[in-house]
């Protein structure tokens, strides 16, 4: 994961994921979800962008990813950038998209808000129409970019991450107390609806 350092025109921050372990087995949602909320602590003390678009690299990706795929961690990585964070999803590009894209969109979509549904983008494997909606010079060159090799920008977000290692871990100790929510209360219900399940999810 990369947070490129320009903005483009419209003062947008662009947010790349790429390079995904092509063995399922080694994939964490979770870890993954986990490393999203701290870009956005880092970015909601020093960046200053009108939205984010996500570019993600589908290229190793198998049914065995998608499989693994925490549809409540999703849904509350999306809620949280959105209402706690603020944080405008402009983009969600999937770029390389193989075969089973059609169940990735179907899974994202049914983890997002409705406005959000517009936003995501598909762009087949050797296609170009990533940059009909991105300009170039904000992309990577292993992605078809000019903004330099992915090594110049892949490790800046670890080391931001791994120089506020001790306030990160010193958050982890600020919980909420669960005993003392009551007992009828439906949040989760309020928010997804069918909380924690695949109702709503149609994948062939």
């Amino acid at each position: 994961m990369m947070v490129m350092p320009r903005l483009t025109k419209e003062g947008y921050r662009i947010i790349i994921n790429t390079q995904l372990d092509p063995d399922p087995s080694s994939y964490v949602f979770a870890t993954h979800a986990k490393m999203v909320l701290m870009e956005l602590e880092i970015m909601m003390g020093e960046d200053y962008s009108l939205g984010d678009v996500y570019v993600i690299d589908l290229a190793n990706a198998t049914m065995g990813h998608l499989l693994r795929t925490d549809i409540n961690c999703l849904r509350n990585s999306e809620l949280l950038s959105r209402t706690a964070y603020c944080r405008r999803i402009k983009g969600v590009h999937f770029v390389n998209s193989p075969k089973t894209i059609d169940a990735v969109v179907k899974l994202v979509k049914s983890a997002t808000s409705e406005k959000l549904h517009t936003r995501i983008h598909t762009h087949l494997p050797g296609s170009t129409t990533l940059f009909e909606h991105v300009a170039r010079e904000y992309i990577p060159e292993e992605l078809g970019g000019t903004a330099g090799p992915l090594e110049k920008f892949s490790y800046q977000l670890f080391n931001k991450a791994y120089d506020m290692r001790h306030w990160f871990l010193e958050q982890d100790n600020y919980i909420s107390d669960e005993t003392k929510r009551p007992p009828d209360s439906k949040l989760a219900q309020d928010i997804y609806g069918a909380a924690g399940s695949f109702k709503k999810l149609s994948v062939d």
